[in-house]
């Protein structure tokens, strides 16, 4: 409800600075976007869900992935079609609808990728082993492409509209979005840098003693030993760090 509202407001300020051209069609697409936007929502937290239940039917896989398809593949067209309407109609209100539905391209393609590692990593035998370091470069690249689309979009309405304070706001917490995970990968790549050297291997009585990894709770037949004297799967200890990052 707080997204909505939030997103049912930053609407209105963009129809104030569309004033001269606001007509119906017009409305009607923004309300189309919050339309969407809201299943997008949906769709995210539904994913969260499903993350952490398993497992679950098939059934309800392949209708999340049918709402997956569906919500990009219309967030796209319409893309597409403002895009190229502006190309051939000249800049105008066209395009910021063509900006706002890129953005929620880029994250439907974010929560869609998301969803096919999850898919990989429960199908196989041992799991994804990197899979917290793909969603990482995931989200990075992803914060990339809003960071650099947001700046584009307020190079343009700047030129057109005048100075859009509120699309200011926005192309702030973009960037840091972006910074934050360019800052916490690099933090990860330097922790896990030679993790395997860094750590001397725990010996068959210290694995023995230690008992079940603390981390994925299965027995182990070797390991790695921390400073601590804990001892934890190499791959686990891998996986945490990850997760903490």
């Amino acid at each position: 409800i707080e997204k909505i509202k939030y997103s049912f407001f930053h609407i209105c300020l963009e129809l104030t600075i569309l004033r001269d051209d606001i007509s119906t069609p017009l409305i009607m697409t923004f309300g189309l976007f919050l339309f969407l936007k809201s299943f997008y929502w949906l769709g995210k937290s539904r994913f969260e869900y499903i993350e952490q239940v398993l497992p679950m039917s098939n059934l309800i896989y392949y209708r999340f992935s049918a709402l997956m398809i569906c919500l990009l593949a219309i967030d796209i067209y319409i893309t597409y079609e403002a895009f190229s309407y502006t190309i051939s109609h000249g800049k105008g209100p066209v395009m910021i609808v063509g900006f706002e539905f890129g953005l929620l391209v880029i994250s439907m393609l974010n929560l869609s990728i998301r969803y096919g590692l999850f898919l990989l990593d429960s199908r196989l035998t041992n799991g994804l082993s990197s899979k917290g370091l793909y969603v990482m470069i995931l989200d990075l690249i992803s914060d990339t492409f809003k960071f650099i689309t947001y700046i584009c979009f307020f190079a343009l309405v700047m030129q057109i509209y005048g100075l859009p304070v509120h699309i200011s706001q926005e192309l702030w917490i973009s960037f840091m979005n972006f910074y934050k995970k360019l800052t916490s990968l690099i933090k990860y790549l330097r922790l896990t840098k030679n993790l395997d050297q860094r750590f001397p291997n725990a010996t068959p009585e210290e694995v023995a003693s230690a008992g079940d990894c603390l981390i994925c709770r299965e027995p182990m037949d070797c390991g790695k030993k921390m400073p601590c004297s804990h001892v934890f799967h190499l791959d686990c200890l891998r996986m945490w760090l990850q997760h903490q990052q």
